[in-house]
């Protein structure tokens, strides 16, 4: 033992620096897809006041069509390594505050589309 002792601490020593720099490298690979994920989030936060603006609800079905799409690209990000598991949560309240403007403005159409006078033929 004695005599391989400084080959072994060599070998864990080279290990070590390997698995730093495959992570480093993994890190600077994803850096894209990091930011990818950022704009996605912000795009998420200028649809949410756009959804309050929004008179029909076909546009709101082609918004969530759209969240939906971005929410796949993240969890495919996710999945990748790409992004962690706070930058997640983050998306999560975003997504969140999305769906209840949705849902807000839909009730608002239905309510204004109930309260219009109904035409007889």
């Amino acid at each position: 033992m004695e005599e391989y002792s400084d080959y072994i601490w060599a070998a864990v020593l080279l290990l070590s620096v390997l698995g730093s720099a495959s992570a480093a490298l993994r890190h600077f690979i994803k850096r894209d897809e990091r930011k990818l994920n950022t704009l996605h989030r912000e795009k998420l936060l200028a649809v949410i006041s756009l959804v309050r603006r929004i008179g029909s609800i076909e546009e709101l079905d082609e918004l969530q069509r759209e969240a939906d799409d971005i929410l796949r690209e993240t969890l495919e990000c996710c999945d990748d390594g790409a992004i962690e598991e706070s930058d997640l949560a983050a998306y999560h309240l975003v997504l969140e505050q999305f769906h209840h403007a949705v849902v807000e403005r839909r009730a608002a159409i239905a309510g204004a589309a109930a309260s219009l006078p109904r035409m007889r033929a």
